[in-house]
């Protein structure tokens, strides 16, 4: 399929931070008609999944103040440069304090291509030494949790995991179970 021609008539910034930009583009589209998007901007984040023995692994829970709300789910953060592997590496020793020796690509995914331009590229880690835990500010209170897979589903299932990047992840592994 071929990609549609979009031209972009305006595009303005209208807030920035370090963690993320709103931007306001005025576009005209493949049809000729005027429509306006407005977009937010994220560095793109890796996801690791810790796999610690057969059928068992490692989850995070933290507080997330955007949802007041604890949440558990997979070690993630922002890819602070280009080399996603790398960054994948350092957030699962950050989080759980765990250097992985093996870490496989599993996928990549728009976080959500609506109207926010970010990826999620998620690995599966195997094989660990002992780390260094090193939590940021906004990791206060972060606890580890040894979960089988199963356990994990129930969760899901239940409600009681509700990261929309954790769950997705767990599609990717079980797709690579599978295949």
């Amino acid at each position: 399929m071929d990609k549609p021609k979009w031209q972009v008539k305006s595009s303005k910034i209208l807030y920035q931070s370090k963690w993320l930009s709103l931007i306001h583009d005025e576009v005209l589209t493949p049809e000729n008609k005027n429509a306006t998007y407005d977009i937010i901007e994220r560095k793109n984040i890796a996801l690791v999944i810790p796999k610690l023995k057969e059928n068992t692994y490692c989850m995070v829970e933290q507080y997330r103040y955007a949802v007041d709300s604890f949440s558990l789910e997979f070690p993630q953060g922002f890819c602070e440069d280009i080399d996603t592997k790398q960054n994948a590496l350092r957030e699962l020793e950050e989080e759980t304090g765990l250097r992985a020796k093996k870490l496989t690509l599993l996928g990549t995914f728009w976080i959500s291509a609506g109207f926010l331009r970010q990826k999620c590229t998620v690995f599966l880690a195997e094989d660990f030494e002992k780390g260094n835990q090193k939590l940021d500010d906004t990791e206060i209170g972060l606890t580890n949790k040894i979960l089988t897979y199963e356990k994990i589903v129930k969760k899901v299932t239940a409600g009681k995991i509700n990261n929309a990047t954790t769950i997705a992840g767990l599609s990717f592994l079980f797709t690579k179970a599978k295949s």
